[in-house]
């Protein structure tokens, strides 16, 4: 009977004269090669494995691709998403009458593939560089374990409204991705965004301002956009209010009292409302130069240089209750003035009769203030971004991250392809609905919400 040989064992018994019939049993040369190619054929199948999981391509377990991934300074945290889809079964087959080791041995060769998969687009990212518009978004879609739906070169990632005068802003990727519906994974086709310079609102303090007093404010950004004015009624005291830009020599004027509490809502299109009342068709807008107030004494408003030369527009009024030219912040430093009705009597409007103010300024300031005003208005952050991702991807919060915040996790593994020196956020959006703030737009929108840069701020509910 002929020992049976097979490696390395019979690459040694085959060095032998046949005669000596070396594999024979009882063979002495059999038994020595028989330890020797053992031994190693063991060493070679460890070396291998060793090659395996130093290649990326051909590693056979998910430890060892998460090592190579910390080479980069990639973590086990940052395909997270991943992990959780494999645990959820979504890596199984369909096919129930497999067996189930069998089921389970295709499921983690399926993981397996899918996370070298991540690590290797997380490879190409680093190796084009960070910092750049496609990073942010390739690597987003990677934390979120979705596939991206693009083309070669800049086909990569599209920028709706680059055409418009203040566009260029947002750029936007196609995704596939996977949320659960009735605890089933279903696929998704929807996009990323990433928006530049987002746009914020603010506002300026609150504060009593008494008559004639002029006060500083800052716009940041780049564009100069109109600014919307709320004027707060104190007392009995804020009767027919101004509000004047010493920049650029305009104003808004409302020709009656706003009670104590109640709010003046000058819009950015134009408009005013008293306690979300509209009252446009009582106001009055001008610009260049201002002969008077509406005073019977006291200090008018007058600019007595303009640009043109002698170019002047007189007082305009709100036509039919038609919107008044908006106000305009101009950008940087400006100062502005608050004022009210100075010594006035008329027996048709006896609820706009007042007393005439001292000429004196330090009379004037030792008064009761004529009023609350606070400035609102939208600018684009410089050196911001914001990342977009579909919101029905909140569901996952629910499904396998067990109530944690999604967006904080994006955020955090997006460190390493941020810029250095640029904010980001990351946030969801509903692609059934266009965005408030011109990030985001019906392609068949003409205007309105989500085209139009300085939106409508609405009248603030009434409080208590």
């Amino acid at each position: 009977m002929i020992r049976p040989a097979t490696g390395r064992a019979l690459k040694i018994l085959t060095r032998f004269p046949a005669f000596l019939r070396a594999e024979g049993p009882g063979k002495a040369l059999g038994e020595i090669a028989t330890a020797l190619g053992g031994s190693l054929d063991e060493a070679e199948r460890l070396a291998t494995g060793i090659q395996s999981a130093h290649r990326l391509a051909v590693a056979e377990e998910d430890r060892d691709v998460l090592r190579l991934a910390a080479l980069l300074g990639l973590q086990g945290s940052d395909f997270l998403i991943l992990r959780k889809f494999y645990e959820q079964g979504i890596f199984h087959p369909a096919a129930e009458e497999l067996a189930p080791q069998v089921r389970e041995q295709r499921a983690s060769r399926n993981y397996l593939e899918a996370l070298k998969s991540s690590v290797g687009r997380v490879v190409a990212v680093m190796g084009e560089g960070c910092g750049t518009i496609w990073a942010l978004l390739e690597g987003t879609a990677v934390l979120l374990n979705a596939a991206t739906v693009v083309g070669a070169g800049r086909d990569r990632v599209a920028h709706p409204g680059a055409e418009l005068p203040r566009g260029g802003f947002v750029h936007r990727t196609a995704i596939r991705y996977t949320v659960f519906e009735d605890h089933k994974p279903v696929a998704k086709d929807g996009a990323l965004y990433l928006v530049e310079n987002p746009i914020r609102d603010l506002t300026s303090d609150e504060r009593e301002r008494r008559q004639r007093e002029w006060f500083p404010l800052h716009r940041g950004g780049f564009f100069s956009d109109p600014v919307a004015v709320r004027i707060t009624g104190v007392g009995d005291r804020t009767v027919w209010p101004l509000i004047v830009s010493e920049a650029r020599h305009e104003g808004f004027g409302f020709r009656g009292a706003v009670p104590a509490g109640k709010q003046l809502l000058f819009t950015p299109e134009g408009r005013a409302y008293l306690d979300g009342t509209e009252v446009t068709a009582r106001c009055f807008y001008f610009r260049g130069m201002l002969a008077g107030d509406g005073s019977q004494g006291g200090t008018v408003s007058r600019f007595d240089r303009t640009a043109p030369k002698d170019v002047f527009i007189r007082v305009t009024e709100s036509k039919d209750g038609g919107p008044l030219p908006p106000l305009i912040l101009p950008l940087g430093d400006s100062k502005w003035r608050f004022s009210v009705r100075e010594g006035a009597f008329d027996a048709s409007e006896f609820e706009a009769a007042v007393f005439a103010f001292p000429q004196d300024a330090g009379e004037i300031q030792a008064l009761p203030p004529s009023g609350k005003v606070r400035m609102e208005w939208r600018e684009n952050e410089p050196f911001a971004a914001t990342i977009l991702i579909p919101a029905e991807l909140k569901s996952l919060e629910k499904d396998i991250l067990a109530g944690d915040d999604l967006r904080k996790f994006v955020r955090a593994g997006l460190e390493r392809f941020r810029a250095a020196g640029i904010r980001l956020d990351v946030d969801y959006f509903d692609q059934t609905w266009i965005l408030n703030k011109s990030v985001l737009r019906d392609a068949n929108a003409d205007s309105g919400a989500g085209v139009d840069f300085g939106g409508t701020l609405l009248p603030r509910p009434p409080e208590g």
